[in-house]
């Protein structure tokens, strides 16, 4: 599946996550997202042995996608009030679980 998204086209899960936390308008996890992603490339880019520019490009990738996103709730911020119903709230919970499963296959995929 692709997207376009901020002007570039991209495929995978985290244009699916970014796209469910901005129209949550929940800016706080996509920071934390941004800052799991730059915690992912320190830590790679100090792994000694190996080659990790592919992996460490692929996370610069979803920081451009998570980026995007917030430069779209923040031209969102001006125009609408944030509102969280029963159901908004239910898929912030799926997205963060369906996040956190990401996460953990990542840092558990043999480099």
């Amino acid at each position: 599946m692709c997207m376009r998204l901020g002007g570039y086209e991209v495929s995978g899960a985290i244009e699916l996550i970014v796209e469910g936390y901005v129209s949550l308008r929940d800016q706080a996890a996509l920071d934390e997202l941004r800052t799991q992603r730059r915690k992912l490339i320190a830590d790679f880019n100090s792994c000694t042995g190996i080659d990790c520019t592919s992996t460490i490009r692929q996370i610069e990738e979803d920081i451009v996608v998570i980026e995007a996103g917030l430069a779209r709730l923040d031209g969102a911020a001006t125009r609408s009030p944030t509102s969280c119903s029963r159901s908004a709230r239910r898929l912030n919970f799926l997205l963060r679980s369906t996040h956190h499963n990401l996460e953990r296959a990542i840092r558990q995929r043999p480099l």
